[in-house]
């Protein structure tokens, strides 16, 4: 993400979509991406970036508390039960979120049990963060959208959807 060559003609859009700006966790990584961008994108080329709302992510979860996300059926797999919990501790001053999350499998007619762990950090970024970044590697922002079906961003929004243009 923060450094990559693309051959051919620059692009017309580029997508940052479901959280993944928030594995940049640094400014200096987030900004070489962001610069990145930039250069593969045409002058008044569009760049959408899709994080979750800061706000809502320190509102609605529970610090070092785990936490039931869904069960569903196991994917191609009719008699298993997939079950993840997460569990998340804050670095408020360094903006960042460590998670941890635990994916139960669970086969209803063996019995069968299996775990998957994975921790993941994730840097919460901020509107005039944001915005500021985009300013100071050549982007302007159009608007900022709270979910996605368009509504305007708020503090209690799910999302933070930024629609920006590439300055020449």
């Amino acid at each position: 993400m923060t450094r990559f060559e693309a051959p051919g003609e620059p692009f017309d859009l580029a997508l940052i979509g479901l959280n993944t700006f928030m594995h940049l966790l640094t400014i200096r990584n987030q900004m070489s991406c962001l610069e990145c961008i930039h250069r593969h994108l045409r002058p008044g080329g569009a760049l959408i970036i899709d994080l979750a709302n800061p706000h809502a992510v320190l509102r609605d979860t529970q610090q070092g508390v785990a936490q039931h996300r869904f069960t569903k059926p196991g994917p191609g797999e009719p008699n298993t039960v997939v079950t993840l919990w997460s569990a998340t501790m804050f670095s408020v001053a360094k903006q960042l979120a460590h998670t941890t999350l635990l994916f139960d499998e669970v086969d209803n007619h063996g019995g069968g049990f299996h775990r998957t762990v994975a921790d993941i950090v994730l840097r919460l970024t901020y509107r005039f963060e944001l915005e500021h970044l985009l300013s100071r590697t050549g982007f302007t922002v159009r608007t900022l959208y709270g979910d996605y079906a368009s509504s305007p961003y708020e503090d209690d929004s799910e999302r933070l959807i930024c629609a920006c243009t590439a300055l020449a």
